[in-house]
């Protein structure tokens, strides 16, 4: 993760997912929990206990920096937010913290996402990296438009060591020329 604010969302994920823990024990008759009014089922203690796994997954994956880890993070915030309705009055003060998260994962999936101007750049970089260019090669029509004294130049000190008889147009055409100018640019 690169940003301080990555790292406190991390830090503030990973304490509402162990507050769902609390609803995971008092559901499951872990402890007897005081501080809920609410009562909840041994059903809705697992759905409290995979929401907490839920949640403290994607803030981890978050951490790890895993590529698509907006969607764990939304897929988290969602689950939360579904038990967290059925227990409004003891855990609505989650309802904040699953803003954030989906808040997180829209930007996520805005800058990391398939549809992002990110992943447009590495498509289009792949395709122009893998497209296979031909050399095309030079031909005496090519040169008519040369002044007589460079397009013999040419012929004669580079064109005949290269495969074809006029040589590819290519820059290692023209480093394989000894006599052929150099452009590299002077030391200051």
């Amino acid at each position: 993760m690169r940003t301080a604010l990555a790292w406190i969302g991390v830090g503030v994920g990973a304490l509402h997912g162990l507050l769902h823990l609390l609803g995971a024990a008092k559901g499951l008759g872990w402890v007897d929990a005081q501080q809920l009014d609410e009562p909840i089922g041994t059903t809705m203690g697992v759905l409290w206990l995979l929401s907490a796994l839920a949640v403290l997954g994607a803030v981890g994956l978050l951490a790890a920096g895993v590529r698509r880890w907006w969607l764990a993070v939304a897929v988290a915030a969602v689950a939360s937010q579904l038990v967290i309705l059925t227990s409004w009055t003891d855990a609505k003060g989650g309802t904040l913290v699953n803003v954030v998260l989906l808040t997180a994962a829209v930007y996520g999936f805005a800058a990391h996402g398939p549809l992002s101007l990110r992943a447009d750049y590495q498509r289009q970089t792949t395709a122009a990296l893998t497209r296979r260019i031909d050399h095309a090669v030079l031909t005496e029509a090519d040169l008519a438009r040369l002044p007589e004294p460079g397009a013999k130049v040419f012929l004669s000190h580079c064109a005949a060591r290269s495969s074809h008889p006029l040589g590819p147009i290519w820059p290692s055409a023209f480093r394989q020329c000894d006599r052929w100018p150099s452009r590299r640019p002077a030391k200051l």
